[in-house]
C-alpha cells in the first residue's frame, strides 16, 4: 500500500505538492489550535520556538544548504529565554514536580537515560542510539524517552530497551504538561546519566534540561549531532560530546561553551559485518542494471544534501563524470522530499536524454552494506557531506571520493576520513580526475580501501568508542576532568 502511494505521488506531482501541503497545513492549524488554549508559560515557549524555527528555516523557509555565518550559530539568547520560563514555572508549580531528595536509588548500579526527538527507519541518530543501547543494556539499567512519537517502529531497538513516547505536537494541548510529564519520568526512573539526540527544534526536551539542570542530579552528556547547525540545549549540558575540530571550534568559540570533547562516531563490530559472495553482488549489479564490464558509483544522502538555491552543483559534476566515462551507472540513494528536486535534475540532464539514462535515483534502504560492498566506489554528497556513510563504506572495505566544502567547511565532512586521504578535492574538475583514477585502478582501490578499513579499526570501531563513552558513565560525576584534561586545538585527534 505504501508503495502504491509513492508511485501515485511520483508520477502525479501535483498531487504531490498538494498532499505535502497539506499535511504542514494540518500541522500549523493543529499547533495555533493549541495556542488558544494555552497558558501564558505554553505561549512564551510557542514564541521562542516560533522565532528559532524562522531563524533556522525549520519553518519551511528553507530546504536547502545555504552559506551560514559561523557568528549566527549562537542561540545562547534562546536558551536562556526557555530557562527563564520554565524556572518561573517551576518556581510558581514546585508542588507538581518530583523532587530529587524524594528519589531513593534501589541500586548502586548507574541509570543510564537516552533522551531523543525520534528514530528513523534509515539514517540520522538512530544508528549511534543503536549501538550505545548494544554497549550498555547488559551492563546498566536503560531508559529511552520520544519526545516525538516516531514515524517508524524499530523492533530490534525496542527488544533492548523500554521507549517511552510523547508527541507534543499531536499530543495534549499544553507544552508545559509534557514538560512536565516527561522532567517527572527522568527522574522517578532514577536516571543518573542522560545522552541526548535531539532535533535542533525540540524545545520540550530542551525545557527538560534545564530543569534537570537546575533541579536533579541527572549529569546530561549532549552529543552534538547538528554541530553544523543552528541549535536549542547547549547551556544545559554537563558536558558536549563533539564528533569533529569543525564542530568543536564551533561550540568553544562561536557558543562559548568550553565543557566539550571530540569522540567518534560508533560503528558496528567488526565481525559483525557480513560480507557477500561475488553471486550475490552481481544480482544486484543486474538488478541495477549494471552490465559486465560497466562501472558502479553510489551516493547515499538525504536529498537536501545535494542542492543549494542556484540549483545542484552536484548533479552537474555527476553530467560532466557521465559524460567524461561513458562505462559509469550511478547510483543515488535517497527520498524527493520537494518535488522542486525532481525538476531542476530534469533541467540539469534536459539535452543529455542518454546520459540520465545511466542515472539511476532509488530509495535509501535499511540493509544496505550489500549495496557499498557492490559499488566500486562512493561519491560524497555536497555541498554538505555525508558522516556516518563514510565510516559505512570504511567497514566495508571500499574508496571514498570527497568534495571538501571551503565556502561553509563546518558542512563539511572530510575530518572523518584519515588525515592526508588521497582522494578528497576542493573542486569538481579534481574530483572527478580522482574517480576516474580509482576506478581505473583496482591497485588504487585496494590501497585506498585498506587504508580506510584500517583507520575504522583503530578509530570508530564498536569496543574501541564504547571504552571511551564508558568514561563518561563511569566519571559523571566528575565531567569536568575529562574535558579539562582534553584541551584541544581543532587540529587535534579524538580524546
Amino acid at each position: 500500500m505504501k508503495q502504491k502511494i509513492k508511485t501515485i505521488l511520483d508520477k502525479y506531482p501535483r498531487i504531490f505538492i498538494i498532499v505535502k501541503t497539506v499535511r504542514q497545513s494540518i500541522n500549523h492549524a493543529f499547533l495555533a489550535i493549541k495556542k488558544i488554549f494555552s497558558s501564558k508559560y505554553d505561549l512564551r515557549l510557542y514564541s521562542i520556538y516560533n522565532q528559532f524555527l524562522a531563524l533556522s528555516g525549520l519553518d519551511g523557509s528553507k530546504a536547502t544548504v545555504d552559506i551560514i555565518e559561523e557568528s549566527s550559530l549562537n542561540t545562547n539568547s534562546y536558551d536562556l529565554e526557555i530557562e527563564k520560563t520554565i524556572l518561573e514555572y517551576y518556581k510558581v508549580n514546585k508542588d507538581k514536580f518530583v523532587q530529587r531528595q524524594i528519589i531513593q536509588k534501589e541500586s548502586q548500579n548507574k541509570n543510564i537515560g537516552i533522551l531523543f526527538t525520534e528514530i528513523y527507519a534509515v539514517g540520522g541518530h538512530t544508528p549511534l542510539i543503536e549501538r550505545l543501547v548494544e554497549s550498555f543494556s547488559s551492563t546498566y539499567n536503560m531508559k529511552a524517552f520520544a519526545t516525538l512519537t516516531t514515524n517508524h517502529s524499530h523492533p530490534k531497538l525496542e527488544k533492548k530497551i523500554n521507549i517511552e513516547r510523547f508527541h507534543w505536537i499531536f499530543g495534549e494541548i499544553s507544552l508545559i504538561k509534557f514538560v512536565l510529564r516527561l522532567y517527572n519520568s527522568i527522574l522517578q526512573k532514577q536516571i543518573d546519566v542522560l545522552f541526548t539526540y535531539l532535533h535542533p527544534h525540540d524545545i520540550v526536551a530542551v525545557a527538560v534540561l534545564a530543569l534537570l539542570k537546575e533541579h536533579s542530579n541527572v549529569k546530561v552528556c549532549f552529543v552534538n549531532m547538528q554541530d553544523h547547525f543552528y541549535n536549542l540545549g547547549y547551556k544545559f549540558a554537563h558536558i558536549i560530546v563533539d564528533a569533529r575540530p569543525a564542530g568543536l571550534h564551533i561550540t568553544k568559540n562561536i557558543r562559548g561553551y568550553k565543557n566539550t570533547i571530540l569522540m567518534p562516531l560508533q560503528q558496528k563490530h567488526k565481525a559483525e559485518t557480513f560480507y557477500y559472495s561475488d553471486e550475490e553482488k552481481m544480482q544486484l549489479r543486474k538488478h541495477l542494471g549494471i552490465e559486465e564490464g560497466e562501472y558502479f558509483t553510489l551516493t547515499g544522502c538525504a536529498s537536501f544534501k545535494i542542492f543549494d538555491k542556484s540549483g545542484s552543483k552536484y548533479f552537474e559534476m555527476i553530467k560532466v563524470l557521465l559524460e567524461k566515462e561513458p562505462l559509469i551507472k550511478h547510483i543515488v540513494m535517497m527520498e524527493f522530499d520537494r518535488r522542486e528536486y525532481k525538476d531542476i535534475i530534469k533541467g540539469i540532464f534536459q539535452d543529455s536524454p542518454q546520459l540520465f539514462a545511466r542515472l539511476k535515483i532509488i530509495d535509501r534502504v535499511s540493509e544496505y552494506d550489500i549495496y557499498m560492498q557492490t559499488c566500486d566506489l562512493l561519491i560524497d554528497s555536497f555541498p554538505q557531506g555525508g558522516a556516518l556513510i563514510h565510516l559505512d563504506m570504511m567497514r566495508n572495505k571500499k574508496a571514498t571520493v570527497v568534495k571538501v566544502n571551503k565556502d561553509n567547511p563546518f558542512q563539511s565532512f572530510e575530518f572523518y576520513l584519515p588525515p592526508n586521504y588521497e582522494y578528497m578535492y576542493e573542486n569538481t574538475e579534481d574530483m572527478i580526475r580522482g574517480i576516474c583514477k580509482l576506478l581505473h585502478s583496482p591497485e588504487e582501490q585496494s590501497k585506498a580501501s585498506g587504508e580506510l578499513y584500517n583507520y575504522y579499526l583503530d578509530n570508530y570501531e564498536f569496543n574501541v568508542v564504547k571504552e571511551k563513552y564508558e568514561k563518561l558513565i563511569v566519571n559523571s560525576e566528575n565531567l569536568e576532568t575529562l574535558y579539562e584534561a582534553h584541551k584541544i586545538d581543532i587540529h587535534n585527534h579524538y580524546y
